[in-house]
C-alpha cells in the first residue's frame, strides 16, 4: 500500500469539506481546518477536457472524496487531493513545537539523504550541506 493509501485510510469519511480554491500557485481545501498543497497543472490538460471533473461541484464531495482525487492521473486534481488530505489529517497538537524548519533540516541532514515536501527559499543552501537532496512537488 502506497504511503498516499495509507494517508486516505486513515481520513474519517464523514467530513464534508466548506471551500475550495484553486490558483496559480496553490490549491487550499477547507474542511475542519484548511489544507495546502502546490498547483502543478502546466500542460497537464486536453483543451476540450476540464482538467478538473466536476469543475464548480467540488464542495458536493465529501472530503474522503476529494482526498482520493491524490490518485489523479491529473496533475491539477492531484493537487485538489493533497490538499485535501492535508486538511483532513488529525494531528496532535500537544506534541507540536514551534521551530525554523531550515535551522534543523541543515543541522539534522548534514551528510545524509534529505527529501523535502516543497521548493522552499533554502533549498540551495540545504542541497550545499545534505549528502543529497530531493525535493518533492
Amino acid at each position: 500500500m502506497s504511503i498516499v493509501d495509507q494517508l486516505i485510510a486513515s481520513i474519517r469519511a464523514d467530513v464534508s469539506v466548506r471551500r475550495v480554491q484553486i490558483s496559480p500557485f496553490w490549491t487550499a481545501v477547507l474542511a475542519d481546518r484548511c489544507g495546502l498543497a502546490s498547483t502543478s497543472s502546466a500542460g497537464d490538460h486536453r483543451h476540450d477536457q476540464a482538467p478538473v471533473r466536476e469543475p464548480g461541484r467540488l464542495t458536493e464531495r465529501s472530503g474522503l472524496e476529494l482526498a482520493r482525487l491524490a490518485s489523479s492521473e491529473s496533475l491539477l486534481e492531484a493537487a485538489v487531493g493533497v490538499a485535501a488530505i492535508n486538511a483532513l489529517l488529525e494531528v496532535d497538537e500537544a506534541g507540536a513545537v514551534e521551530l525554523n524548519a531550515r535551522e534543523l533540516l541543515l543541522e539534522r541532514g548534514r551528510g545524509k539523504r534529505v527529501a523535502l515536501v516543497g521548493h522552499f527559499p533554502f533549498v540551495q543552501a540545504l542541497d550545499q550541506a545534505v549528502g543529497h537532496l530531493t525535493v518533492l512537488e
